[in-house]
């Protein structure tokens, strides 16, 4: 990951604060999930369940579901984590869009 900057990211809620991004020497850790089960907050923490599909369920033809990780993080981190889905939500939108007019 590149080295960069953000002016006011961070569970700090300081808005003056920078935060800086530094490279690893290792990759971070991947996990798989098939989406979100949940979340729930409490005491300046946030927990997101993560489920994964583990087949289906042949007489109701509905999709098995296990939670399979929880996401841990401080309250504080939801206005960051929030932006940085929009931001990817909105660059995805933007590739489908030119996707689109290439055709």
């Amino acid at each position: 990951m590149a080295d960069k900057i953000e002016t006011g990211a961070g569970p700090t809620d300081n808005p003056k604060a920078n935060a800086r991004m530094v490279s690893s020497f290792q990759a971070p850790e991947e996990i798989y999930v098939d989406g979100i089960a949940g979340a729930m907050g409490r005491g300046g923490v946030l927990k997101i369940d993560l489920y994964r599909v583990s087949g289906v369920d042949r007489k109701t033809n509905t999709e098995q579901r296990r939670v399979s990780h929880r996401l841990v993080i401080p309250a504080g981190a939801l206005p960051e984590l929030v932006r940085v889905l929009q931001a990817t939500a909105e660059g995805a939108r933007k590739a489908a869009a030119a996707g689109k007019n290439k055709n």
